[in-house]
C-alpha cells in the first residue's frame, strides 16, 4: 500500500487545518481587537497623593500611576487625573505624554478633558477631580 499523498491533496489538507485553527483562535478573544479584559472603571476614587515626595510630578508633563489612576502634571501648578483604564479595549495601559492622554495598545489619544482626539473611539476617558491644597493632591 502505498502512503503518499499528492501535492494538491497535501495543500488541501493544510489549508483546511490552518483555517480551523484560526477559527478556533477566532472564538477566543485572542484576535478581537475591541476584546474587555472586563476591567471595572470606578467612578469616583478617593486619592491623596504627597507632591512633596512624589518626584514624578515635580515637572510640566511627569506623571505617575497611583492605585490604577494616572497622574498627571500639566504645568502652572495644574494637574489632571485620569483613569488608567482605555475607553477603547478595556486595558489598564493609558499614559500621559506631553499635555494629552494616550493607549500605547491601540494609539488612541485623549485631551485633559477625556475626549478622544483622533477619532479611534467615541467613548470618553474618566477624568477625575484634582483638588490641590499646598503638597497635597485630593483626586475624587
Amino acid at each position: 500500500m502505498d502512503n503518499k499523498i499528492n501535492r494538491n491533496e497535501f495543500l488541501k489538507n493544510l489549508g483546511f487545518r490552518g483555517a480551523s485553527l484560526v477559527a478556533l483562535y477566532c472564538t477566543s478573544k485572542g484576535l478581537s481587537s475591541c476584546s474587555s479584559d472586563n476591567t471595572v472603571v470606578p467612578a469616583s476614587v478617593d486619592l491623596t497623593v504627597d507632591l512633596s515626595t512624589t518626584t514624578a510630578l515635580a515637572n510640566t508633563g511627569g506623571y505617575t500611576i497611583v492605585s490604577n489612576v494616572v497622574i498627571a502634571n500639566t504645568g502652572n501648578g495644574n494637574y489632571v487625573a485620569a483613569s488608567i483604564t482605555c475607553p477603547h479595549e478595556n486595558k489598564n495601559a493609558i499614559k500621559y505624554q506631553g499635555s494629552s492622554f494616550y493607549c500605547p495598545e491601540h494609539g488612541a489619544t485623549f485631551s485633559t478633558n477625556g475626549t478622544c482626539t483622533n477619532g479611534i473611539t467615541g467613548k470618553a476617558l474618566k477624568i477625575y477631580t484634582v483638588t490641590k491644597s499646598g503638597n497635597t493632591l485630593k483626586i475624587t
